[in-house]
């Protein structure tokens, strides 16, 4: 979120690598939570936790 912030200060500012970096890192953060999201799921699937999180109203 951070990173996505402030692309757009920078590319109003002027500072277009600054603001290409921003753009980058935050594109990949996203893609960091995303896998670590699916890798976690995953995991409570496989151990058969993710249904009694569900049931408990925890997700």
């Amino acid at each position: 979120m951070y990173f996505a912030a402030a692309v757009k200060p920078y590319w109003l500012t002027g500072d277009r690598r600054q603001a290409a970096r921003s753009a980058r890192l935050a594109r990949r953060w996203v893609w960091v939570s995303v896998l670590l999201w699916a890798v976690v799921t995953l995991v409570l699937i496989a151990t058969g936790r993710l249904g009694r999180l569900l049931e408990a109203g925890v997700l």
